[in-house]
């Protein structure tokens, strides 16, 4: 005995299937886009090798001290266990961010609240 029925398969393009996903759960989509922009993981685990350190923890490591880079490197390598290249590029982060910065005979010094905002106040704003 059949009942008459026929199984249809339909190919729809990336288009409306996203329409029809926005439709039927847009906490979803709105959750998706929400993490692609801040480039947060998808379903909530972490991928790929957790970092090892970060610009504070670098910042926390250099505190009141005035080191070459040598030095840097080597009490960050110590402390933090973090290697060469991951030191220089947290090195250029934290300039970036204002949270240390180079003295004319070569070493590093940590910036204070006041100075940053200094710093800040005078970077060209035109920049892309």
């Amino acid at each position: 005995m059949t009942t008459g029925q026929q199984t249809i398969s339909v190919a729809l393009s990336g288009d409306v299937a996203h329409a029809l996903l926005t439709v039927s759960d847009p906490a979803a989509v709105i959750d998706r886009a929400l993490r692609r922009e801040l480039r947060l993981p998808a379903g909530g685990r972490l991928v790929g090798r957790p970092r090892r350190g970060s610009v504070e923890d670098l910042t926390a490591c250099l505190g009141s001290h005035t080191w070459t880079s040598g030095e840097f490197q080597r009490r960050a390598h110590d402390t933090l266990d973090i290697s060469r290249a991951t030191f220089y590029r947290l090195l250029k982060l934290g300039q970036e961010q204002y949270q240390f910065r180079q003295r004319c005979d070569g070493t590093w010094k940590q910036i204070s609240a006041s100075q940053k905002t200094e710093c800040l106040e005078a970077a060209p704003k035109d920049l892309p």
